[in-house]
């Protein structure tokens, strides 16, 4: 299986998304979510449920076959990964667990992942993972941000969101700028990046 070296860790956080560790360059983690009811204490108006995000879908890979099951709790989603194949790990076949808040932003869809509360050391910062997705038949495309084009933004002086220090590959944007950031991006291909391994398929 392949890993990315640039995969970032939080305070010794050591759950990483599978999906991400397929892609074949860094990937960017944020310490916000997308969820905006904290500050304000009412409900986000910019959540959505999308029935067709549940069922189970098949990571590509070679030799190590891994699924991602999606459950629905109280308007969130739950994913239960599990691998198997020759080419599998022990670690691989354990499988691991997220939770998933959905977001409609104008009219592109984004999923905030993150780990499962009971998951995270009380030292821990959960961190998370956003995804630009879109649900066509039997195909989920997910699309992280680009490390690599925030990172050019910042070596040229146009910031477009708040990193830790140097390190474009973490994100300490609030949620309300988070959110700014996928409406104004959402159809770059550069910012919003795709590649066929992060294609997958309902089984």
């Amino acid at each position: 299986m392949i890993r990315s070296r640039c995969c970032y860790r939080v305070v010794g956080l050591a759950l990483i998304l599978l999906v991400l560790m397929f892609l074949p360059a860094c990937w960017v983690v944020s310490i916000e979510g997308l969820d905006e009811s904290e500050w304000r204490g009412s409900a986000d108006h910019d959540r959505a449920f999308e029935p067709a995000l549940l069922g189970s879908w098949l990571i590509p890979s070679v030799g190590c076959m891994a699924t991602i099951n999606i459950t629905a709790d109280n308007g969130e989603y739950v994913a239960r990964e599990t691998s198997e194949g020759e080419k599998c790990t022990e670690e691989d076949k354990k499988g691991n667990d997220y939770r998933g808040k959905l977001y409609k932003l104008d009219r592109h869809l984004f999923l905030d992942v993150t780990a499962r509360s009971q998951d995270v050391c009380r030292v821990c910062v959960p961190v998370h993972w956003i995804f630009r997705i879109t649900i066509e038949k039997d195909l989920l495309a997910l699309a992280p941000i680009n490390s690599d084009w925030l990172r050019a933004g910042f070596e040229s002086k146009t910031p477009r969101l708040a990193t830790l220090g140097n390190e474009s590959d973490v994100v300490t944007a609030t949620a309300r700028e988070l959110k700014d950031f996928c409406r104004k991006y959402a159809d770059d291909k550069e910012a919003f990046i795709l590649t066929p391994t992060m294609v997958l398929k309902r089984k």
